[in-house]
């Protein structure tokens, strides 16, 4: 298979576990009312999924984790952690429409980042102009949706910080790294469970969540969909991020939630109005400018 056959497939593949995720988590966390208990889920699905896969041969091998791997898997875990976390928060506080939004601004700052401590190039003139359209939607859906209280406002804010420094991060690792991308998505996540256990012992009752849950076979399916999709997620974020730039990935997940943005429209009522959704929508327009420098 020619090198942009195989990129393509992992952008489409990307693409739909990006897109459908974020929702899935959305109405998950109507179920399941706790992010953390929720994210844990996800990251053993994920561990098991891929040591299963790796006991019988179908995935790259994954090799012990050696001392430096080690000491740079704990940044990238606590990142990870720290922004999936952040992203529960902002999902159960504010609608989809404002955690797309707020991202798409992500890629400018991703691309100054890029420059200074990637060795990329600085975008072209029409991938900046491409990049500030962004940012002015994304002001004009903050001056038509201004209803968001300052706790909701904190979350989206240290989201989007530890997004950002995460998008850059973990593709200076991937860059650098030795191991497979099964065994960093594995490692990834593996690292991140009793990070995650520790966090939800700390702020909620364990208890508590579990007689608050009691599963249907569709809620069931759902909590399993978003397990599946978070295991696609993981695999494949690593993948993509071997083969793109950290600003070019960041614009790829933006280019994603167009049809996030459709299914939360004709889903529920829990979006933004029509002018904001317009705001969003030019945020997605301005987007598909932007090319890779």
């Amino acid at each position: 298979m020619s090198e942009s056959k195989s990129l393509l497939i992992l952008l489409v593949a990307y693409a739909f576990c990006s897109s459908t995720l974020l929702i899935l988590n959305k109405v998950a966390l109507q179920t399941i009312n706790s992010g953390t208990f929720l994210l844990l889920l996800q990251c053993v699905f994920t561990c098991m999924a891929l040591g299963t896969l790796d006991h019988f041969g179908f995935t790259s091998a994954i090799s012990p984790l050696e001392a430096a791997e080690r000491e740079r898997f704990t940044v990238v875990v606590a990142l990870f952690v720290t922004t999936l976390f952040a992203n529960m928060k902002c999902l159960q506080l504010a609608n989809v429409d404002t955690v797309i939004c707020i991202r798409m601004t992500c890629p400018l700052l991703v691309s100054l980042l890029d420059y200074l401590f990637l060795g990329r190039e600085l975008p072209t003139r029409t991938s900046t102009l491409a990049l500030v359209a962004t940012c002015v939607s994304f002001a004009s859906f903050l001056l038509v949706e201004q209803n968001s209280s300052w706790i909701t406002i904190f979350w989206l804010s240290f989201w989007y910080c530890a997004m950002v420094f995460e998008t850059v991060f973990v593709k200076f690792v991937v860059s650098d790294s030795s191991l497979s991308t099964a065994a960093q998505s594995f490692y990834q996540n593996l690292l991140a469970i009793p990070v995650l256990t520790v966090i939800w012992f700390s702020t909620e009752i364990p208890t508590s969540v579990f007689e608050q849950i009691s599963l249907s076979t569709s809620e069931f399916s759902l909590v399993l969909s978003t397990c599946i999709l978070g295991l696609g997620m993981s695999y494949l974020s690593f993948a993509v991020r071997e083969r793109v730039s950290a600003t070019s990935f960041s614009m790829l997940g933006n280019t994603c939630k167009l049809i996030t943005i459709l299914t939360n429209y004709l889903l529920w009522e829990k979006h933004a109005t029509g002018v904001g959704t317009f705001a969003v929508l030019f945020c997605l327009a301005s987007s598909t400018f932007y090319r890779q420098a």
